[in-house]
């Protein structure tokens, strides 16, 4: 290892060589000139005229060394002061022209180093003091070569003419420098305004990209919220589909509390929820008693209002319609601040949202009732033309011949009879047919196997992938709600599997137990380490729908899942459950 003073040493050296990295270009520019001048002017001078000890040469170069290092110092500190850059280049060039006397005069090989502080003037300072400076130093090395150093007695006019080349380097080369100066300085200006122009747009691309994050993550929970909608569609219980709204609304608003409370004069006056269930059933009776309070004002207000319970401050804003006022959606606000233009908007949007989801299931009964009055309607009219007419005229038949049948011979007799049986028979006909054409459970189609079937195929033929399905037991014992989820359960899952997983193959089977139904669907894609997930409470998008369903009919959800290894989810839902009920699902 070095000594610690070789380490100083050489760390010392390196701080000297990084020194220039973070000076601008003009200082150093300078710098260089500076030092390569005073190394080429010393050698000629120690090696040519006149002729004066050497000790003295050196001393000479060794005090131009020392004003040079301290002259260039207080260029580098002090180069904005215009004042004092002025004071110092005169400094610099007196006390170069004053080393024009020992030196030769205009024959000094010194003679380009003063080119140093004409440099300095033509960078820092403005072109009129540059040229002057210029000036006073081809005058003074003039006056001092003719008034001291003329051995050929030459006049002032032979003197110019003999150094004439000289002087129009010096004025070319200081107009160059000056040309180059402005140009720098241009450039130096574009450079700022494009650096400033950079930083801007960095910070705007910042800005630009946690508003696409938020926006990308708001537009997940729409989607999210979207799909856990569907799920409780056509179910009758609008508690679960009041939990989603609350659910959503504190994952959209990033608050720490959301819930969803129907008015007062509302059908759903007795619904109250509450995010994730945070809330204990002292705070939601506290929440309800507020509303209830505040009902009146709730119906001429548009616009979002506030109360205050237990010295914690909500926000709450109206979901309605044209016709009906469902109920409210409130946050709980943590600062003053916290209801910015965008959670603002964002509320509105949720209620607007909410709006037209309820509007629309309120729809979706209507019409509901609508085409089942007009199937019942269809019923009526096919069995009043058909069976109705058959067994008017069998009712007919038998009641002329109960009158006349002792004076009627048995053949004859026998022919009413079987025009009576095969009215009979055409009728008990036309009423199985009806019943046939109403029930697919009486023409033994598989309505389930069916329509899974045939979306898995297009899933397995649009991906390239193999579909195994299978229903084992009798399919008509699932109940109709059932039979929906798992179409749903079973499209969420195949395509998860798809878009995540990468799978090759799926298999999906559904066992009807006794008193219970059991659907598995396994894949062989990459996996996932569902433990982590759970622990960062982020299960991703369509797993908590997933969950939500299954539990909504009583059921157990479970999900295995390993990277590596694929995923399997393995769902039971017990069919003795009063819950289920027939109606309101899909007539598959």
């Amino acid at each position: 290892m070095w000594p610690v003073d070789n380490r100083q040493k050489v760390t010392t050296l390196f701080m000297k060589t990084n020194f220039l990295e973070n000076q601008p270009g003009e200082i150093k520019v300078i710098y260089i000139y500076r030092y390569m001048s005073l190394l080429l002017t010393s050698l000629f001078y120690l090696i040519g005229t006149p002729s004066v000890p050497i000790i003295f040469k050196i001393g000479v170069i060794f005090l131009l060394y020392l004003s040079a290092k301290i002259m260039m110092g207080f260029y580098i500190k002090l180069h904005k002061n215009v004042f004092i850059m002025k004071v110092l280049v005169l400094l610099e060039s007196s006390g170069i022209i004053l080393l024009l006397f020992p030196s030769g005069g205009i024959s000094s090989p010194f003679i380009w180093y003063a080119l140093n502080p004409v440099l300095v003037a033509a960078n820092y300072l403005n072109t009129i003091f540059c040229w002057l400076t210029l000036t006073l130093y081809l005058v003074s090395a003039t006056a001092i070569s003719i008034n001291f150093i003329n051995h050929y007695n030459q006049s002032i006019i032979e003197m110019t003419k003999e150094n004439a080349h000289l002087v129009l380097v010096f004025v070319l080369i200081t107009l160059a420098v000056q040309l180059l100066s402005n140009l720098c300085k241009k450039l130096h200006e574009q450079s700022h305004h494009l650096v400033i122009q950079k930083r801007e747009l960095l910070k705007a691309n910042d800005a630009l990209q946690q508003l696409n994050g938020s926006l990308e993550e708001s537009m997940e929970h729409i989607m999210d919220l979207y799909q856990a909608v569907e799920i409780f569609t056509n179910q009758n219980n609008r508690q679960n589909l009041f939990q989603v709204f609350a659910d959503y609304t504190e994952k959209l608003t990033k608050t720490n509390l959301a819930f969803f409370c129907g008015l007062p004069y509302s059908k759903y006056r007795e619904i109250i929820t509450v995010s994730n269930d945070k809330s204990i059933n002292n705070e939601k009776l506290q929440i309800k008693k507020a509303i209830q309070e505040y009902g009146d004002s709730f119906k001429h207000t548009a616009y979002p209002m506030e109360f205050i319970i237990n010295a914690q401050r909500y926000s709450l804003i109206k979901v309605k319609s044209s016709t009906n006022r469902y109920g409210l959606i409130g946050i709980q606000l943590e600062d003053e601040t916290q209801l910015n233009g965008l959670r603002l908007r964002q509320l509105y949007f949720l209620a607007n949202l909410c709006t037209v989801i309820l509007e629309r299931l309120e729809l979706e009964e209507i019409e509901e009732q609508l085409m089942l009055v007009e199937e019942q309607n269809r019923i009526a009219n096919e069995i009043h033309d058909n069976v109705s007419q058959r067994l008017f005229s069998i009712t007919y038949a038998i009641h002329a011949l109960n009158g006349k049948w002792q004076s009627i011979s048995n053949d004859r007799l026998k022919v009413q009879l079987e025009h009576i049986r095969q009215s009979a028979n055409e009728a008990m006909q036309d009423l199985r047919a009806s019943i046939y054409r109403l029930s697919s459970r009486k023409r033994g189609e598989k309505s389930l196997h069916k329509t899974i079937n045939t979306y898995l195929n297009s899933l397995a033929n649009l991906n390239g992938i193999t579909v195994d399905f299978e229903i084992k037991g009798e399919e008509e014992l699932i109940p109709n709600p059932v039979k929906k989820a798992f179409f749903r359960l079973i499209r969420e899952a195949t395509g998860n599997a798809v878009r995540h997983g990468r799978c090759k193959e799926i298999q999906v089977e559904i066992h009807v137990e006794k008193g219970k139904i059991v659907l598995m669907v396994r894949d062989d894609g990459k996996g996932f380490n569902f433990s982590a997930l759970q622990q960062t409470q982020h299960s991703g998008l369509g797993i908590g729908n997933m969950k939500n369903l299954v539990e909504a009919f009583g059921g157990e959800f479970q999900l295995y899942s390993q990277l590596g290894n694929g995923t399997k989810i393995h769902i039971t839902i017990p069919t003795n459950r009063g819950s289920i009920e027939e109606e309101g699902g899909l007539a598959i």
